[in-house]
């Protein structure tokens, strides 16, 4: 989330490739799948398009990064 949040710099109107972000941080195309899917059941993302990994982080995923504990 934290990595999505500085990608977009925090705005709710910023679609990214997830599986891009996910290259950079090791992290497999399935794994990457798997945790979009969570996240937007969190509402904590917005998926606009499965197939290519588009999304956009939400206002509650805005709220959810700015007021962790420690950050």
């Amino acid at each position: 989330m934290c990595r999505l949040y500085e990608e977009v710099d925090g705005s709710v109107s910023t679609f990214v490739n997830a599986f891009e972000i996910g290259t950079h941080l090791g992290i497999a195309a399935d794994e990457v799948t798997r945790m979009i899917e969570y996240l937007e059941e969190k509402r904590l993302i917005a998926i606009d398009d499965h197939r290519l990994g588009i999304v956009r982080i939400t206002a509650r995923g805005v709220d959810y990064v700015e007021t962790r504990p420690g950050e």
